[in-house]
């Protein structure tokens, strides 16, 4: 676990290329930025649920998706 991240001092574009001149203060990470739970249903069913503040491209949302062996869907 990261105690200390780089943000930043002015925005930035997700996964824009760092370059040297850019200014950033170092800030205490007082989060975790990503968390997986496993669960097991009665049935025997086992899943998976992924929270993550992370993933570029999903700016204040929420999408589910369920993945089997044989389809899934969101």
């Amino acid at each position: 676990m990261l105690k200390k991240r780089k943000k930043a001092r002015k925005a930035v574009e997700t996964f824009q290329e760092a370059s040297e001149d850019m200014a950033y203060d170092l800030v205490d990470v007082e989060n975790e930025d990503m968390a997986f739970v496993m669960v097991g249903f009665e049935d025997g069913t086992k899943g998976q649920v992924t929270l993550s503040q992370l993933t570029g491209g999903h700016e204040n949302d929420l999408e589910v998706s369920v993945d089997v062996s044989r389809y899934s869907m969101t």
